[in-house]
């Protein structure tokens, strides 16, 4: 794959993502399509008239394709997740969130550092260089290379009420399946398994979100925008999609999807 970026040979590339992380399954592909009409439905009435046009759109190219959803995608088996009230009111909570986890983990050579957006000021061949980091971190970093948590500061923080509960999550997620893997197989006699064997990422990422799942709850799947997209560019109705014709598509969708509510279409 990497080969085929460099030589940027699109063809070889998606010939070797289907062989490694496979094609979307009709059956998955049935229910997503059924998710989209039902989004489009639901916003055929919307006070905002760019979110009655969107739906037209959507519909145009949606309710011409009938694919029947799987029996195993069944909304059923999300969980309801779990009851933890409150907000993260200090960054230092989340700094101790942190390092309780990786300490319960024996993950002793992990770091937590929280990001310091200031002035940054450089002194290059007699010239001074001052460039603007306020903007800083805005979410969790998480960095396998450097063994490095990164939390935003205090500020940038707070102005996202980040809720105790999907911080929780978010460390059954990051800390307690990924780290916990890279930890666990530095210390097993076969250290490769730090790394990760040959097509782990998958079912990895699965285990990951189904265990952050069982803390947050859910209401739908997870990655179903990545899925859409990729089942658009594969050709869902059997005609593949360029990248401009599949841009417009997930364009309309994500505005529509948006939990935000003051979210414009540009």
């Amino acid at each position: 794959m990497l080969q085929a970026t460099k030589n940027k040979d699109d063809r070889k590339f998606s010939r070797y993502a289907d062989f490694i992380y496979g094609k979307p399954e009709m059956e998955d592909t049935g229910y997503v399509v059924e998710h989209v009409k039902e989004l489009a439905a639901s916003n055929e009435d919307n006070e905002d008239s760019l979110k009655r046009e969107a739906p037209q759109r959507l519909g145009k190219f949606f309710n011409q394709i009938t694919i029947e959803a799987g029996e195993g995608v069944d909304k059923s088996i999300l969980p309801d997740g779990q009851d933890i009230p409150g907000k993260l009111e200090t960054v230092d909570e989340a700094v101790q969130a942190f390092e309780e986890v990786l300490q319960e983990i024996g993950a002793t050579d992990w770091k937590v550092e929280v990001d310091d957006p200031t002035f940054e000021v450089k002194d290059l061949d007699g010239f001074v260089i001052v460039s603007d980091t306020s903007k800083g971190l805005s979410s969790f970093s998480v960095s396998q290379e450097h063994k490095v948590v990164r939390i935003p500061a205090e500020e940038k923080l707070l102005e996202r009420n980040f809720s105790k509960k999907k911080l929780k999550g978010l460390l059954e997620h990051e800390i307690k399946t990924h780290v916990a893997r890279r930890s666990n197989g530095e210390r097993s006699k076969l250290q490769l398994l730090g790394l990760g064997l040959d097509r782990y990422l998958k079912a990895e990422e699965g285990v990951a979100t189904y265990a952050e799942q069982q803390i947050t709850g859910a209401n739908e799947f997870s990655g179903i925008p990545h899925f859409l997209s990729i089942a658009l560019a594969k050709g869902m109705d059997g005609q593949p999609l360029d990248f401009r014709q599949t841009h417009k598509i997930m364009t309309d969708y994500r505005f529509l999807s948006s939990p935000k509510k003051d979210v414009t279409l540009e």
